[in-house]
Protein backbone atom coordinates (compact mmCIF):
# COMPACT_ATOMS: atom_id res chain seq x y z
CA UNK A 1 0.00 0.00 0.00
CA UNK A 2 2.90 1.94 0.90
CA UNK A 3 4.62 2.03 -2.29
CA UNK A 4 1.47 2.36 -4.04
CA UNK A 5 0.98 5.28 -2.80
CA UNK A 6 4.65 6.67 -2.90
CA UNK A 7 4.37 5.96 -6.24
CA UNK A 8 1.24 7.83 -6.39
CA UNK A 9 2.92 10.46 -4.54
CA UNK A 10 5.81 10.63 -7.09
CA UNK A 11 3.90 10.62 -10.48
CA UNK A 12 1.28 13.37 -9.42
CA UNK A 13 4.43 15.81 -8.41
CA UNK A 14 5.88 14.58 -11.63
CA UNK A 15 2.51 15.97 -13.23
CA UNK A 16 2.46 18.86 -11.58
CA UNK A 17 6.13 19.76 -12.43
CA UNK A 18 4.86 19.36 -16.09
CA UNK A 19 1.87 21.35 -15.58
CA UNK A 20 3.96 24.22 -14.21
CA UNK A 21 6.37 24.25 -17.40
CA UNK A 22 3.55 23.83 -19.48
CA UNK A 23 1.90 26.88 -17.54
CA UNK A 24 5.56 28.54 -18.04
CA UNK A 25 5.73 27.58 -22.04
CA UNK A 26 2.58 29.17 -22.51
CA UNK A 27 2.86 32.19 -20.69
CA UNK A 28 5.73 32.87 -22.42
CA UNK A 29 4.11 31.85 -25.43
CA UNK A 30 1.31 34.33 -24.75
CA UNK A 31 3.98 37.23 -23.97
CA UNK A 32 5.71 36.91 -27.36
CA UNK A 33 2.16 36.55 -29.31
CA UNK A 34 1.74 39.82 -26.95
CA UNK A 35 4.80 41.91 -28.49
CA UNK A 36 4.71 40.80 -31.82
CA UNK A 37 0.80 41.96 -31.85
CA UNK A 38 2.07 45.40 -29.97
CA UNK A 39 4.48 45.09 -32.98
CA UNK A 40 2.37 44.88 -35.70
CA UNK A 41 -0.16 47.77 -34.49
CA UNK A 42 2.97 50.20 -33.76
CA UNK A 43 3.95 49.19 -37.49
CA UNK A 44 0.06 49.61 -38.65
CA UNK A 45 0.37 53.00 -36.69
CA UNK A 46 3.89 53.52 -38.79
CA UNK A 47 1.73 53.02 -41.96
CA UNK A 48 -0.86 54.98 -41.39
CA UNK A 49 0.82 57.89 -40.69
CA UNK A 50 3.31 57.45 -43.74
CA UNK A 51 -0.34 57.07 -45.72
CA UNK A 52 -1.63 60.84 -44.05
CA UNK A 53 1.74 62.25 -45.12
CA UNK A 54 1.83 60.83 -48.91
CA UNK A 55 -2.24 62.00 -49.04
CA UNK A 56 -0.34 65.46 -47.93
CA UNK A 57 2.05 65.65 -50.12
CA UNK A 58 0.07 64.64 -53.09
CA UNK A 59 -1.84 67.80 -52.40
CA UNK A 60 0.67 69.98 -52.13
CA UNK A 61 1.68 68.63 -55.17
CA UNK A 62 -1.37 69.06 -57.20
CA UNK A 63 -1.85 72.20 -55.58
CA UNK A 64 1.70 73.64 -57.05
CA UNK A 65 1.08 72.04 -60.68
CA UNK A 66 -2.82 73.85 -60.90
CA UNK A 67 -0.24 77.31 -59.73
CA UNK A 68 2.23 76.43 -62.55
CA UNK A 69 -0.35 75.58 -65.12
CA UNK A 70 -2.01 78.87 -63.85
CA UNK A 71 1.40 81.11 -64.65
CA UNK A 72 1.41 79.37 -67.75
CA UNK A 73 -1.81 80.42 -69.00
CA UNK A 74 -0.77 83.97 -67.69
CA UNK A 75 2.43 83.85 -69.14
CA UNK A 76 0.68 82.69 -72.40
CA UNK A 77 -1.94 85.62 -72.18
CA UNK A 78 1.06 87.83 -72.01
CA UNK A 79 2.62 86.80 -74.81
CA UNK A 80 -0.54 87.66 -76.60
CA UNK A 81 -0.96 90.89 -75.52
CA UNK A 82 2.96 91.98 -76.87
CA UNK A 83 2.29 90.46 -79.91
CA UNK A 84 -1.00 92.64 -80.26
CA UNK A 85 1.28 95.62 -79.31
CA UNK A 86 4.00 95.03 -81.76
CA UNK A 87 1.40 94.50 -84.21
CA UNK A 88 -0.27 97.71 -83.17
CA UNK A 89 3.06 99.36 -82.95
CA UNK A 90 4.14 98.48 -86.44
CA UNK A 91 0.99 99.72 -87.89
CA UNK A 92 1.08 102.72 -86.02
CA UNK A 93 4.95 103.19 -87.13
CA UNK A 94 3.89 103.02 -90.75
CA UNK A 95 0.94 105.32 -90.69
CA UNK A 96 3.23 107.26 -89.07
CA UNK A 97 5.61 107.07 -92.32
CA UNK A 98 2.33 108.02 -94.22
CA UNK A 99 1.62 111.28 -92.74
CA UNK A 100 5.15 112.35 -92.82
CA UNK A 101 5.58 111.72 -96.62
CA UNK A 102 2.34 113.37 -96.94
CA UNK A 103 3.29 116.22 -95.23
CA UNK A 104 6.68 116.72 -96.99
CA UNK A 105 4.15 116.52 -100.21
CA UNK A 106 1.73 118.93 -98.79
CA UNK A 107 5.18 121.08 -98.32
CA UNK A 108 6.70 120.67 -101.56
CA UNK A 109 3.45 121.51 -102.92
CA UNK A 110 3.15 124.88 -100.81
CA UNK A 111 6.85 125.64 -101.99
CA UNK A 112 5.74 125.19 -105.79
CA UNK A 113 2.47 127.55 -105.48
CA UNK A 114 4.46 130.05 -103.68
CA UNK A 115 6.70 130.34 -106.36
CA UNK A 116 4.28 130.47 -108.24
CA UNK A 117 2.15 133.02 -106.72
CA UNK A 118 5.80 135.15 -106.86
CA UNK A 119 6.13 134.63 -110.73
CA UNK A 120 2.73 135.51 -111.48
CA UNK A 121 2.69 138.77 -109.42
CA UNK A 122 6.68 139.20 -111.15
CA UNK A 123 4.44 139.30 -114.64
Amino acid sequence: GKATKARHMSEMKALAGRLDETKAEASKSEAKLRAEHDGRDELASRLGEANDTIKSIEGERNKAKEECDRLKTSVDELRSSVDSLETEKASLADQVRKLEAESSEAKSLQSEAVVRLIDARDE
